[in-house]
């Protein structure tokens, strides 16, 4: 556990935030290495991926949920000291992680042919999207547990392990993509479903790590079964910080459900070339989402230790390095 109640505040921001712009840069070179590997195949494939990837905003938007509720609990109860209070809003958090993320799968395998039907520029299109679909329902399931861990170490003021472990899934997912998509050496030719399969193996490698981090590595806070049964008081806290945030994330989706629609007139094309824009704006807009992921441990440390002038400090920081950085 990281003290960020000491010590300079902008360094704190500085430091989280760069290792946060790597992790994220890495996921961005993913994204398009990802669509040059699956535009290979036709631009019914990208156009079948991109309106697929729509699902990742609705997770981005129960994962901001979460992982903004577990980082300001656990920041705020590491800033005041209380340790129990904070290895208990960790497990809760990674139950409630569990059960939105089965909910996910159910009701996104139950919904998966209306709305890649509803979505999609023509058939081969909607064909497309539901085999990839296939694999990458689950594989963003497996999100909700790593996002839960990932904040609660960030929570501390521990950034390195979470973001080392994004960088391995990442590159590995790389590795993987072509192998599957094209079925080198002895993994089988699945076209974009291999895409898909590739992005599930590399997440669960990236999951299993960090629990393996968490029994063996990581003593602050640690995994507890005796801590799982459902406690609503900890959750409530964490849904009345976390759900602004996750509506934020839910807009723009429901932004780019709309555009979908709107386009689909337009053909696979148009399509292909909306979700390729689409990635290249999330690059551009990688240092501020950095920065605005180490904001909130620095600010929930020290609001939990009672350090209003340092809270003070690092808002107003962060406000006037985000304008730097974008203007």
């Amino acid at each position: 556990m990281k003290d960020l109640t000491e010590g300079s505040v902008i360094r704190h921001l500085l430091h989280m935030a760069a290792f946060m712009a790597v992790s994220m840069l890495v996921q961005t070179l993913y994204l398009l290495a990802d669509l040059y590997w699956v535009g290979r195949l036709g631009r019914e494939a990208i156009a079948a991926v991109g309106v697929a990837g729509n699902l990742m905003m609705v997770v981005l938007a129960l994962t901001q949920m979460l992982g903004v509720g577990t980082t300001t609990l656990i920041a705020q109860a590491a800033g005041r000291k209380d340790q129990p209070h904070a290895e208990r809003a960790l497990n809760q958090s990674i139950v409630m992680s569990l059960l939105v993320g089965l909910a996910f799968v159910v009701v996104a395998f139950l919904v998966r042919d209306a709305y890649c039907n509803a979505l999609s520029a023509d058939v081969a299109t909607a064909a497309l999207a539901k085999i990839y679909l296939l694999w990458f329902i689950p594989g963003l399931a497996l999100q909700f547990p790593l996002v839960a861990l990932s904040s609660a170490l960030r929570a501390t003021g521990i950034i390195k392990p979470a973001v080392g472990l994004q960088v391995l899934s990442v590159v590995l997912n790389i590795v993987l993509a072509p192998l599957f998509i094209f079925g080198l050496g002895p993994a089988p030719r699945m076209g974009v479903s291999g895409a898909a399969l590739a992005t599930f193996i590399s997440i669960l490698i990236a999951d299993v790590l960090m629990v393996i981090y968490f029994e063996k590595k990581y003593r602050y806070l640690r995994l507890r079964l005796n801590q799982w049964r459902p406690q609503i008081k900890i959750w409530w806290a964490m849904l009345k910080v976390g759900l602004p945030a996750g509506a934020e994330f839910a807009l723009w989706g429901l932004y780019a459900l709309i555009v979908y629609a709107i386009i689909r007139p337009f053909g696979a094309a148009a399509q292909a070339g909306f979700g390729v824009g689409g990635r290249v704006m999330q690059a551009l807009f990688l240092p501020v989402m950095a920065l605005s992921f180490a904001v909130g441990p620095v600010v929930g440390q020290n609001f939990g230790g009672r350090r209003a002038d340092r809270v003070r400090q690092a808002v107003f920081a962060a406000i006037g390095l985000a304008s730097a950085i974008m203007v």
